[in-house]
């Protein structure tokens, strides 16, 4: 998402990815008081990321100009290729998912949602995951 924001921030003439597949993504740093209420009610759930770690990734990732680039929810999505998002039910950064339909929706943007129950943030990437296997095909399945 950052780097299709950088691409039309920047005026950058080369054409946007036809399609984006994101797995467990933060899309606001540092998240809206909303998303954060969302994060703390998951925190004990969700064994990968605690909301304070969006207390302390900001300035390590962007500060400055380039700042923008940790909020890509924030930006006008307006031309953006289909995207397909992959969340699990017990992560925090499902706080995201809601904000991300309503501008994904204002900016004509098509979404498809895909949710992994009681599954934690980047299961798919996990071998350890009984479940990563068979979400990893509908990874593959939302490129073709």
């Amino acid at each position: 998402m950052s780097l299709c924001v950088y691409i039309k921030h920047e005026n950058i003439n080369v054409p946007l990815p036809g399609k984006l597949v994101l797995q467990s993504p933060g899309l606001q740093v540092p998240p809206s008081e909303s998303q954060r209420a969302e994060m703390e009610k998951r925190s004990k759930m969700d064994v990968m990321i605690p909301p304070q770690f969006f207390d302390n990734i900001a300035p390590v990732l962007a500060k400055g100009e380039e700042a923008y680039l940790l909020s890509p929810l924030l930006y006008d999505l307006t031309g953006f290729p289909e995207t397909d998002i992959f969340y699990g039910t017990r992560e925090v950064m499902i706080a995201y998912l809601k904000d991300f339909q309503s501008a994904c929706k204002k900016y004509g943007v098509k979404l498809n949602v895909h949710i992994g129950k009681d599954m934690m943030h980047c299961w798919g990437a996990m071998e350890f995951v009984p479940e990563a296997r068979a979400v990893r095909q509908e990874y593959f399945k939302a490129l073709s």
